[in-house]
């Protein structure tokens, strides 16, 4: 089908602030499904709340309207703008829910308005806990025993009497699970279920029986099995565009079961596009106004179609970023609600080699999976914890095997499925084996395989690389191609890994312009203090910097974002921010310049470094980055300059400005004001 006669002017309603569960992922959706619509021509209207994302810029759309996102000022900007369609499906939850509402409420209809993507009888029996219960039973499909109740007398009367504890709480129209749980006993159900009826906009929650186990690995059957049910499930739903669905799977038995289906784009739509190069959004936006797969071309391809399923070569790991940096005695524990406020993606040869990649660039300050805390503990306490179903259990899994627990007592403790815990006692087993003995070639390239840092080698080994003779290695680059390079790529979209053919230079070589070229270096997972607004200023600074006529390349590792968008730079590195990953991209590019300062905190870190190896830094100068970082060194220039500041007093050793800025004595560390005040290394 072609595009809709019908559809001259689009409203897409946004996802509003950044919330834990609905973070950059719907700025990217927002910004492709506004692209693919210019693309076709089409009037766009734009109305989200949130300043700070890309999608909100005067060029993703003809109009927008930063205001709040209510009922009542949606209604408002329909009446002035007059679309002929809604996009319901791009905007999370949020975008999701109004759109209902306005259908609901009859007011799209009275105005001669569309709904695209999702029409609202299937935002109904998806959203809607007892209608999507009656429609996955008329089609045949299993669901959890359950009861979908409006009263909390109705709650615990189901769960005392008819499915018995543990039960799980899904309130109704909530985003990332919230306001539900898992309840072990009446009293935790009491607390879930009230919390859960009061958050869900419909006043109605779902009380099933705890499947508290899922798979996440599939066997070929498997898969089968579950994607002819997602088929199934969209059409008897008729979904138009982006959709995830949930499933329950035994990992002993092929018995499944569905828990759920969000008619909308999700997070992980966002990770799935940047791990496959299939765009989700932009696909699911192009359906929405009425072209089939078979019509839409794979942008990365250039040669392929959307109906074509994405085949790969290599190994993704997401790593998620978790709150609790910040929230020191906030409970850790895992359950239905979403914690997370964002996440990385890594790409490696193996698992194991994408694992190490994923764990530095989380930004917990490790390098490997031994976790401090963790190691400190004795076998026993080890064996405990690997009961507690936190965000540090893969660590804790990491530690066990370490210690010798077999891999069957891990399984039957947390359940992870197997292969995972034989690839993290791949990990486990060969730092032994690096550890013991002298440190050779051989040892040092089988870690370059599994992407160990050349610190984390010295380190577990406990002996130097040059002492030991051994030659360095530096990280190759091969290219994301979406059809495991059935089709060759025509977007330069990299990884790294340690062989002998680096696709990157080779791509460098044939696609040469002449134009000089700058790295930007992105700011990694979205946290609190470090969020969506610099990818913001990253992309700007690439736009920028290709206005006047730079190449440009950007190297982050975060999914959500528009930065690893593969179109965003002229080359896209999906990588870990570290010292020795970005030496490597250095090595490969040889940059005229780089940027930093548009990176947040992740990037900023990296500039002595850069600036050690002779990358020439743009903007800001290292010192002066230093100068504005370092508290002791700020305080000099705001007395330098008779600029008046709160008295204070910094608690800890103080660093020599010297050894800062020289790196000749950087071990040397005054303890004492005193001392630093006469230090002789004291510029």
């Amino acid at each position: 089908m072609p595009l809709r006669s019908d559809i001259k002017k689009v409203l897409v309603i946004g996802s509003g602030p950044i919330v834990i569960g609905q973070a950059a992922e719907f700025d990217y959706a927002g910004a492709q499904a506004c692209r693919a619509l210019k693309q076709e021509g089409l009037e766009v209207v734009l109305i989200n709340s949130n300043p700070a994302t890309i999608m909100t810029d005067k060029h993703m759309a003809d109009h927008i309207y930063i205001e709040p996102l209510t009922l009542e000022c949606v209604k408002r900007i329909i009446k002035i703008e007059k679309p002929d369609s809604v996009l319901s499906t791009l905007g999370g939850q949020t975008g999701l829910t109004l759109s209902m509402q306005l259908a609901e409420s009859g007011f799209l209809a009275e105005n001669n308005v569309k709904l695209l993507g999702a029409v609202p009888e299937t935002i109904h029996k998806a959203e809607d806990r007892q209608a999507f219960k009656d429609t996955m039973e008329e089609i045949g499909e299993p669901v959890i025993p359950s009861k979908v109740v409006e009263t909390l007398d109705d709650a615990m009367e189901f769960a005392d009497n008819v499915i018995g504890y543990p039960v799980i709480v899904r309130p109704a129209f909530t985003l990332g699970g919230t306001g539900g749980g898992i309840a072990n006993d009446r009293d935790e159900l009491h607390e879930i279920a009230t919390n859960g009826l009061r958050l869900s906009p419909i006043h109605q929650i779902l009380v099933e029986k705890c499947i508290s186990a899922p798979a996440v690995t599939l066997a070929d059957k498997e898969y089968q099995m579950l994607r002819t049910a997602a088929l199934n499930i969209i059409q008897a739903l008729k979904v138009e565009g982006g959709c995830n669905c949930q499933f329950a799977l035994n990992p002993d038995t092929f018995e499944y079961a569905v828990i759920e289906v969000n008619p909308r784009v999700s997070r992980s739509s966002a990770l799935a596009s940047k791990a496959t190069g299939y765009p989700i959004a932009k696909v699911a936006t192009r359906i929405a106004i009425g072209y089939s797969l078979d019509e839409i071309v794979n942008q990365v391809t250039g040669k392929t179609y959307a109906c074509f399923e994405p085949a790969l070569d290599y190994i993704v790991v997401k790593f998620p970023k978790w709150p609790f940096d910040k929230f020191v005695y906030a409970k850790k524990t895992l359950g239905t609600q979403m914690k997370a406020t964002g996440e990385i993606m890594s790409i490696g040869t193996s698992f194991e080699a994408a694992m190490m990649k994923a764990v530095r660039s989380i930004e917990l300050g490790l390098d490997t999976m031994s976790k401090p805390e963790f190691v400190q503990l004795s076998n026993s306490e080890i064996g405990q914890k690997l009961s507690d179903i936190d965000t540090d259990r893969s660590f804790c899994v990491f530690e066990a095997l370490k210690r010798g627990i077999d891999v069957n007592t891990i399984h039957d403790i947390t359940k992870i499925d197997k292969w995972f815990i034989c690839k993290l006692k791949n990990l486990a087993d060969f730092e032994k084996w690096l550890a013991d003995g002298t440190l050779t070639q051989e040892k040092y390239d089988a870690a370059k395989k599994y992407c160990y840092l050349d610190k984390s080698i010295e380190k577990i080994s406990g002996q130097s690389i040059d002492g030991a003779g051994i030659k360095r290695r530096k990280a190759v680059y091969k290219m994301v191609d979406t059809c495991a390079a059935e089709f060759s790529a025509e977007t330069p979209y990299f990884y790294s890994t340690y062989d002998d053919e680096n696709e990157a230079e080779e791509f460098i070589r044939e696609h040469s312009t002449g134009r000089k070229k700058v790295i930007v270096f992105g700011s990694g997972p979205i946290r609190i203090g470090q969020g969506i607004e610099f990818d913001y200023c990253s992309v700007h600074c690439v736009w920028a910097l290709k206005e006047m006529g730079y190449e440009t390349v950007i190297c982050n590792n975060n999914p959500e974002t528009v930065s690893t968008d593969f179109d965003t730079g002229d080359r896209l590195y999906f990588d870990p921010l570290t010292f020795e990953d970005v030496d490597s991209l250095i090595a490969t590019e040889k940059p005229d310049g780089v940027v930093v300062q548009f990176g947040g905190q992740t990037a900023i870190k990296l500039t002595k470094h850069l600036q050690d190896i002779g990358a020439n830094i743009l903007g800001t100068s290292a010192e002066s980055i230093d100068a504005a970082e370092d508290r002791e060194l700020f305080d000099e220039l705001l007395e330098k300059c008779g600029i008046p500041r709160p008295q204070g007093h910094r608690r800890g050793s103080l660093r020599c400005k010297s050894a800062r800025l020289s790196g000749s004595a950087a071990s040397v560390v005054c303890s004492r004001r005193s001392e630093y005040d006469n230090c002789s290394l004291r510029q």
